[in-house]
């Protein structure tokens, strides 16, 4: 079930330094971040109550921004790592508080 996408959990028994569990899902969204008019578009690739990884080309220099999820609700989060086509972020946001948040979205609202 796609509840279970986002429930926080240990990683337990393998050589996973994460301190979420990480779970596929793909959904539509984008970022906003300072000096931009327009959110870029992306897409969640996975997603954990610490943070997740887009599909997304982030200009240089952009550090801090805000995920949303249209229609939905917004995450402020800050990049850890990025390549050209992808970024890691890293929710600002209480990890209690974005599984609660994210599992209303998994449900329909």
């Amino acid at each position: 079930m796609l509840i279970a996408a986002v429930i926080r959990s240990a990683t337990e028994g393998n050589d996973e330094r994460r301190a979420f569990r990480r779970h596929n899902i793909r959904l539509d969204a984008s970022v906003d971040f300072d000096g931009q008019p327009i959110p870029f578009p992306c897409v969640i690739v996975d997603v954990s109550s610490g943070g997740a990884q887009l599909f997304v080309r982030l200009p240089a220099g952009v550090d801090e921004m805000k995920l949303e999820i249209e229609g939905f609700d917004s995450f402020p989060c800050r990049v850890v790592w990025r390549s050209d086509t992808r970024a890691g972020i890293k929710f600002a946001t209480d990890a209690d508080e974005v599984t609660k948040r994210l599992a209303a979205l998994l449900k329909g609202g």
